[in-house]
């Protein structure tokens, strides 16, 4: 080999030992406590509808969101790949516990003219259980609306529970949810079983 095809070789070698993955996205889970709820999601993401389907399905909205729909086994690694490129915030949409279970940060969607704490008593006991670390955001509800549910939440539940606006307001969010849902998607038994709230 020419001295020139080694240097060649070597710099593109360099290069892509060089190269850094893109971060790792962060994971929020979409978690839709009452049907009916109105989610609105920012443009520019990845929004997984979390929910069985025979043939997984993929496209994007003119929001520039991409929407997958399928189960995290139907996509292979290079899709994930890809997408961690393109999206640094993936919104896991439904009312599976799994969704609670992988993702770093929890969006409880509620809807007004509902009693609201029957179904979030069971919903914030099992994340005391399970997830207690995890930022949860009241969200789909007025800001007067939300503050008084996140004082009663604080007075009840060890959980770090935020408005929409504290939440806009704050920094730097976990980016551990992507490590778990690979490994979910690869594993040949899932460890969480399939369920909904």
């Amino acid at each position: 080999m020419s001295a020139i095809g080694i240097d060649q070789a070597s710099g593109l070698r360099a290069r892509v030992a060089g190269r850094q993955p893109p971060p790792a996205p962060v994971l929020y889970a979409d978690f839709v406590l009452f049907r009916g709820a109105q989610v609105r999601l920012p443009p520019a993401t990845l929004v997984w509808h979390w929910r069985p389907r025979t043939v997984p399905a993929v496209g994007w909205d003119l929001q520039s969101r991409l929407h997958v729909v399928g189960s995290p086994a139907q996509f292979d690694r290079a899709e994930y790949q890809r997408w961690r490129a393109l999206f640094p915030q993936w919104r896991l949409v439904g009312r599976r516990l799994e969704l609670l279970h992988l993702a770093d940060v929890a969006c409880l969607w509620l809807t007004s003219g509902v009693a609201l704490t029957p179904r979030l008593k069971i919903l914030l006991d099992w994340l005391s259980r399970n997830r207690p670390q995890m930022p949860i955001i009241l969200t789909g509800i007025g800001h007067g609306a939300a503050q008084r549910l996140q004082q009663w939440v604080h007075s009840r539940y060890p959980l770090e529970c935020l408005t929409e606006t504290q939440a806009n307001l704050r920094g730097s969010l976990p980016a551990d949810g992507y490590a778990r849902l690979i490994r979910w998607a690869t594993a040949s038994q899932p460890t969480v079983l399939a369920s909904e709230l």
